[in-house]
């Protein structure tokens, strides 16, 4: 769980990053964006399971839950695959480093724009979506040490040495 919050925690700042490339220059944004795939691509295997269970019971015995954030993960991934395939074609630092030229665009432009849109606010549903998990697991290390009793000296010692 606590691996899926680090990355969870790891994407949504790199989406962040990412969503303002005069922020970072154009060869940061290019290489976070493969950083962020490659992640991405982590959190679907960590999933992997749910993914394959909710994929064969969607239209059966499932809760309107499980439908929702499956629908909002297809859409995230169809947004997120947009948003890589515009960006390798209008790169202009990764494709030139291997001898590629970017095909560019006015169409190219658009698709990385309205998909990085469309992926903000989706990203934005699926944290609200999941924002009670997110704060269980933030808040469970601290319940801990709240509930547990100080350690108190044994008989017979003493704290002075």
């Amino acid at each position: 769980m606590r691996i899926n919050l680090v990355l969870d925690i790891a994407l949504l700042l790199m989406l962040l990053l990412l969503y303002e490339p005069r922020a970072t220059g154009m060869m940061v944004h290019e290489w976070l964006g493969v950083v962020i795939g490659s992640v991405l691509v982590v959190h679907l295997l960590l999933h992997w399971d749910w993914l394959v269970a909710v994929t064969r019971r969607f239209l059966g015995k499932t809760s309107a839950q499980a439908r929702l954030n499956y629908v909002l993960g297809a859409l995230l991934f169809v947004a997120f695959t947009a948003i890589l395939v515009s960006g390798l074609m209008l790169s202009k630092v990764l494709l030139p480093m291997v001898g590629l030229a970017a095909v560019g665009g006015g169409f190219w432009h658009w698709l990385h724009g309205f998909a990085a849109d469309m992926t903000f606010w989706l990203v934005a549903l699926h944290v609200a979506l999941h924002w009670k998990w997110f704060v269980a697991l933030v808040r469970r290390p601290f319940q801990r040490s709240l509930r547990q009793p100080a350690p108190t000296e044994q008989a017979g010692t003493s704290s002075t040495v």
